[in-house]
């Protein structure tokens, strides 16, 4: 049976598997692991193309990078924790309410604060193993003039186990023993009567992350720019990010987000690569994500001197996140033979400081108002406390990525299997788990001619 032209045209369909990195690989950074290869353009502009990508990524890390970019255990990151100052400030603090915290705690006649700690005395240092993996889809969607649309559905698994910690307490201290024995029977009660799960509560979550959807134009010219660059492709695109991924648990010590709990944000991104030698490309890439503020209930820092991975104290707060930003630049071995190309780049990624707005009077209120009594001058300002926790600061990455891939396309025009790697390397970071990514992608370009 014959079909007419009109349905000859729109069954026309050019279908081939590609085996490259897909252009513009997305990612959303987290600082649990190194961030992905942002990508480079793609060359096939043509109207109505469509390209479904799949990224897998796997890594497990015993370290991070604490604030001075220096490698340490994996859950000290944010320093050591002082047990002696955690129940300062708190509200809600009687032998009737939380017997045991009163009891070991409370800043005034507290057993643990009377062993008068000085050094790393009646410090703990926490470590844990980390591991991951990532399962990604993207989909490309060519529109016409250039213009294109985006969509990216991470899913991610986090798993935090083997927690343990260390004692930092010098065994020639008159309270070294009274003091392991407040960690082996009643840490777990104190945190017990502040919300928190036993100390040693594993992490084991999947599910899908944080939803991006973008808009975005693109162009390429064959005409050379300058004396070194030969051709240039470019892109920009623009969108947001969509809160759908699950949010960290506050009733866990150590606890991770699938996505940026619960956060809507407007994403920004670029690219441009140009050739420069018969071979050789050079590109560049940045991108940057703007947060809206969000009234949450969050845990608390209720005294300056706490410091570490967990504080006792929660309460609703305006949480207004840091910006989020990368950028990168890279040296593609653009087909040197058959379809083969190497790509080695770097990227610098950073999520500013947070900052809370407390909500509730009640938050630091018993504690504003012993140190007005005290006649503490400057009187310290209940978002001034809150907003030196460790936790809110700044992360960030210094990322070497490599990728190999090889287009079997440029052998078999009709059939192309997908082939790739890539391996993405932290050298150095800020707060941030030194977690090294592995892994490959493929997918599927479709390309309806009208």
């Amino acid at each position: 049976m014959k079909c007419s032209a009109v349905s000859r045209q729109l069954l026309i369909l050019s279908i081939s598997f590609i085996c490259s990195i897909p252009a513009y690989t997305l990612d959303l950074p987290q600082f649990y692991r190194v961030p992905f290869f942002i990508g480079s353009p793609q060359h096939d502009m043509r109207d109505w193309t469509s390209e479904l990508i799949f990224r897998y990524g796997t890594g497990d890390t015993r370290l991070s990078y604490n604030r001075d970019e220096t490698k340490t255990q994996l859950l000290n990151l944010y320093g050591t924790t002082d047990v002696t100052p955690l129940a300062f400030g708190i509200e809600d603090l009687t032998m009737a309410e939380k017997p045991c915290t009163y009891e070991f705690l409370r800043e005034e006649g507290g057993t643990i604060p009377s062993f008068d700690f000085t050094g790393t005395d009646g410090h703990l240092k926490f470590n844990g193993r980390f591991q991951t993996e990532q399962y990604d889809f993207t989909l490309y969607q060519n529109l016409f003039w250039g213009l294109f649309a985006t969509l990216h559905i991470p899913f991610r698994e986090v798993k935090l186990t083997d927690i343990c910690m260390e004692n930092l307490t010098s065994p020639a201290n008159e309270h070294a023993d009274d003091f392991q024995a407040f960690l082996d029977e009643n840490f777990d009660k104190v945190l017990a009567e502040n919300g928190y799960c036993p100390f040693a509560t594993e992490t084991d979550k999947s599910g899908i992350g944080d939803i991006l959807f973008l808009l975005g134009w693109q162009g390429h010219g064959d005409e050379a720019f300058g004396s070194i660059i030969k051709d240039l492709t470019g892109a920009f695109q623009l969108g947001f990010i969509f809160p759908s991924g699950e949010s960290d648990n506050t009733q866990k010590v150590f606890t991770l987000p699938l996505g940026y709990n619960s956060h809507l944000a407007a994403n920004a991104r670029g690219y441009a690569e140009g050739g420069i030698a018969r071979y050789l490309v050079v590109g560049a890439h940045g991108a940057f994500s703007i947060f809206w503020a969000e009234q949450q209930s969050r845990r608390l820092k209720t005294n300056a001197a706490q410091q570490g991975f967990f504080t006792l104290e929660h309460g609703i707060v305006d949480v207004n996140p840091g910006i989020l930003w990368r950028i990168g630049a890279y040296l593609k071995c653009d087909r040197p033979f058959g379809g083969l190309r190497l790509i080695t780049g770097y990227s610098f990624t950073q999520r500013d400081r947070t900052r809370y707005t407390a909500i509730e009077p009640r938050v630091l209120s018993t504690q504003l108002a012993k140190d007005k009594m005290a006649g503490v001058f400057p009187l310290p300002s209940r978002q001034g406390i809150i907003n030196t926790d460790k936790r809110l600061r700044r992360w960030r990455f210094h990322t070497v990525h490599f990728h190999a891939e090889y287009d079997f396309g440029a052998h078999f025009p009709n059939f192309a299997p997908i082939a790739s790697f890539f391996y993405d390397l932290p050298v150095r970071g800020t707060r941030s788990f030194a977690t090294d990514m592995i892994g490959g992608t493929g997918g599927l370009r479709l390309h309806l001619d009208l």
